[in-house]
This record gives structure tokens, sequence and C-alpha cells, in this order.
């Protein structure tokens, strides 16, 4: 293999931004993404898996974050003796806990997938008809020029 034709994380990078797109519906919160791909299983299947994998990062990132808040808590818990911030600490390292129970628990931590990507029925692009029609029309169009500048500077040729 040519480590010319691999492609490096950058040109995937910019091939994924280039191509994707994430909107967000301020009324309601709700964001879509899309991915306009010339595979489109292909293009489902990588913006169902980018979203899989995104919210198992957040949500690691959240256990990780709260077992380490749990911990800093639970030695501040040792350091004090008196009572109301042994409450406050207490109820502190329950919020934590319970951070970490909600991640465990839930597939979907970050992101809830309304509607998974799915394969469109009919292809968006390119649109061949408007190609075809486009292209012809501008064949008749050039045609007409070549008469038109044909009959104006060569009158004699033709009869």
């Amino acid at each position: 293999v040519n480590k010319e034709s691999i492609p490096t994380y950058e040109h995937a990078l910019k091939l994924v931004r280039d191509n994707s797109l994430i909107e967000e519906d301020v009324m309601t919160g709700i964001l879509k993404y899309s991915f306009e791909w010339t595979d489109a299983n292909l293009a489902a299947k990588w913006v169902n898996d980018t979203v899989k994998e995104v919210n198992n990062k957040i949500r690691v990132m959240a256990i990780q974050e709260a077992e380490m808040s749990e911990q800093f808590l639970k030695k501040e818990l040792k350091k004090t003796s008196q009572v109301g911030p042994k409450e406050v600490l207490f109820s502190l390292i329950e919020e934590q806990i319970k951070t970490v129970m909600i991640a465990n628990t839930r597939e979907e931590y970050a992101f809830k997938v309304i509607d998974p990507a799915l394969v469109p029925i009919q292809r968006i692009k390119p649109k061949r008809k408007m190609i075809a029609v486009t292209s012809f029309s501008f064949g008749i169009f050039l045609s007409f020029l070549y008469l038109i500048i044909r009959r104006s500077y060569f009158p004699r040729e033709i009869s």
C-alpha cells in the first residue's frame, strides 16, 4: 500500500466537515445531524455510529469526572468534623453517585436519538434529469449561436 494513498487524519476530518451538517432547532433544542456521501448505506451507518460513539465518550467522561469528584469529596469529608459541612459533603457525594449511576445505566447519555439515520429512498444528488435538460438546452443554445455567427460572418458559404 502506497503511503500517499492512505488518507491522513486531517484529510478524513476535512471530508467529514465538508460533507456533514449539524443543525439545531432553537425552539426545541433538537440537533439534526446529516451526512452526504456517495454510498448512502455507508453514510447512514457512519451517522449512527458517530452518535453512539459521541454518546459513549461523553458518558465515560461524566463517569470519570463524577468518580474523581466523589474521591475528592470523601477526602474533604475526612478532614472535617463539623456537622453542617459534613451534611453538605454527603449531599454532594450523593449527587456524584447518582451521576455515575445514570451514566452507567443510560446508553444514550448525552444525546437521545429520536430517529436513527436511514438510507433515503430516492437519490438526492446528482440530479441527473436536471443535468440532462440543462446540457440539452445549452447544446441547443450553442448550436443557434454557431448558426448566427456563421450566417453573420460567412454569409456566402450557406446555400
